[in-house]
């Protein structure tokens, strides 16, 4: 259900593919499916869904990568702002907050 919904998203409807913090939310189920994917067949003696518990876990881990490439890659530029900025501000000269207004007094 999620890769089509992706597919609708970013292929048919050709929204930009940008980090968003819900994708956290896909990674989970996906992981979860597999792990009780993995004990169902495990409690019910059925070999033959093992390779789809397996399946999920490859899948579940390049979600969670690609995951966390996204968030790496906005924080760093987050980070990269905030130190550009941070270097223009040192630049100018500081406002003293803390002197007298020359306004009637």
């Amino acid at each position: 259900m999620l890769l089509v919904l992706g597919v609708w998203r970013y292929l048919i409807c050709s929204v930009p593919l940008a980090y968003d913090p819900l994708y956290w939310g896909g990674v989970f189920p996906l992981g979860m499916y597999s792990v009780s994917t993995y004990h169902v067949a495990k409690i019910m003696a059925a070999p033959f869904l093992l390779p789809l518990s397996q399946l999920f876990m490859v899948a579940a881990v390049l979600t969670w990568a690609a995951t966390f490439a996204g968030w790496r890659h906005k924080a760093r530029g987050r980070a990269l702002r905030v130190i550009v900025g941070a270097w223009r501000l040192g630049r100018r000269a500081p406002k003293n907050r803390f002197a007298r207004s020359s306004r009637g007094r």
